[in-house]
């Protein structure tokens, strides 16, 4: 292994030497293994999920991927991959130095220290939770506790909020954030309506709810700029029943889009009219004959649509039981 020493006593590893030949690692912003190259071309890619279960793919002499699960291939001989964590590939987890991590449930085997106990944050007693349920803002590189790129994006968070509220006003900074929270809940209540009758129900609920917000949101907008309340206006409302209204619409958006994408993850929402756009949360696929996959939920994807009537176009869709069903834009069948 090539490496060199950081400041944290931890050695940033570059590359490694395996049959006399030299290979070096090319990672992303969390410092996860994405490629590795030899003699300045790629070899090897890496595609990983949020928590870590990911795929190896050989890239022939025309970049194109090429799945390689084959032991002697030199992205499965190479033992450092997520979050440049050692994965041990006969037992499938990952050795963050003082315990091991499961990707496929995102928990570690055995749990931390009580003294890392913390009766502050939602996860802070769960003694196995990996990085606060949180992998895309937290890395975790010795099995204790999370290192965050977190405080980073809370203070990019703060001075966004507070150069907007120096620039406009709170009146008009909270309205631009009521607009983008219930724009989100609106988006993801589209999506909930291919998911047939309780999604058509759960979905057009969300679609006003964040209708309502972002309504509210150009209201305070329209406020903050002229001096004129018009819904309350228009409703006689006083201030606390405007207000109460106002936060009631955004955390009923928030709380809709959050449960909304969680549940949307297990169950994908019609990824449209498009077969070569890549569904979220899948990865993408080595030639158009091939499906599209989620490592994480081991869900699979399929277009066919030039399907013709009385079955129509959708995307089949593989669910974690290994269940196919047809997914259309309004409703879901199972096969």
């Amino acid at each position: 292994m090539y490496g060199e020493s950081e400041s944290n006593d931890r050695i940033n590893l570059l590359g490694f030497n395996y049959n006399n030949k030299t290979y070096f690692y090319i990672k992303d912003e969390m410092g996860n293994i994405v490629s590795i190259v030899s003699d300045g071309i790629e070899v090897v890619r890496y595609i990983y999920d949020s928590y870590g279960n990911h795929q190896v793919y050989e890239v022939n002499q025309n970049g194109e991927l090429i799945l390689n699960n084959n032991l002697s291939f030199i992205g499965n001989i190479n033992p450092i991959r997520y979050k440049s964590y050692y994965y041990d590939i006969e037992s499938n987890l990952y050795y963050l130095n003082s315990r091991y991590y499961d990707s496929s449930i995102g928990r570690f085997i055995s749990s931390d220290d009580i003294s890392y106990l913390d009766s502050n944050i939602i996860n802070g007693l769960n003694l196995y939770c990996y990085c606060n349920n949180n992998p895309v803002m937290y890395s975790d590189g010795d099995g204790t506790f999370a290192i965050t790129s977190f405080l980073i994006g809370l203070a990019i968070s703060y001075l966004v909020s507070w150069g907007l509220s120096e620039v406009f006003g709170n009146q008009i900074a909270g309205g631009i954030s009521s607009t983008i929270n219930g724009a989100g809940a609106i988006y993801t209540g589209v999506g909930l309506l291919s998911f047939g009758p309780v999604g058509w129900i759960a979905g057009g609920a969300l679609i006003l709810i964040g209708a309502g917000t972002v309504a509210f949101g150009v209201n305070d907008i329209v406020a903050g700029a002229s001096g004129t309340n018009y819904i309350q206006e228009w409703t006689g409302w006083s201030d606390d029943v405007y207000f109460g209204v106002n936060l009631s619409l955004n955390i009923a958006s928030a709380v809709g889009t959050i449960a909304g994408n969680v549940y949307m993850k297990y169950n994908p929402r019609y990824p449209g009219n498009n077969p070569n756009r890549i569904p979220d949360g899948f990865n993408n696929r080595n030639n158009p004959n091939a499906n599209y996959y989620n490592p994480s939920t081991r869900q699979t994807l399929r277009p066919d649509l030039n399907h013709a009537e009385p079955i129509g176009p959708h995307w089949d869709w593989k669910d974690s039981n290994g269940d196919w069903w047809r997914l259309y834009r309004f409703r879901r069948i199972k096969k």
